[in-house]
């Protein structure tokens, strides 16, 4: 398939799915400010199972439509990692650095002072 002619479904701002759009067609619709959130889309071919944000696929927005999309690694341990899943990993992750003791971060070669 001709990627213009690449059959894709977006989510609009309540969740309802539309498509599939052509992809000439969702180029215009992009430049032409239809799509408010801009990079913040949520698309999906259908084949796929998962709608992803538009700015995932094709960081570069003037690329959109355009050039074929940049596969991101969804897959992390095997397992699905959706944006969802990412955010509430980078959460916990801050989270137990913030409340590491003081201790924790001194050389444990007995350079740190208490």
């Amino acid at each position: 398939r001709r990627l213009h002619e690449l059959p894709w479904l977006y989510l609009d701002s309540t969740g309802q799915e539309y498509g599939p759009v052509l992809g000439w067609t969702m180029r215009e619709w992009l430049t032409l400010g239809r799509f408010p959130v801009g990079g913040g889309l949520r698309v999906r071919l259908p084949e796929w199972d998962n709608h992803l944000p538009l700015h995932q696929l094709f960081p570069d927005l003037n690329t959109a439509f355009v050039l074929p999309p940049a596969w991101p690694d969804l897959y992390g341990d095997g397992q699905f990692q959706g944006e969802e899943d990412r955010a509430t990993k980078a959460l916990l992750a801050s989270s137990a650095r913030a409340s590491r003791p003081a201790w924790a971060d001194r050389d444990s070669n007995g350079g740190g002072s208490w």
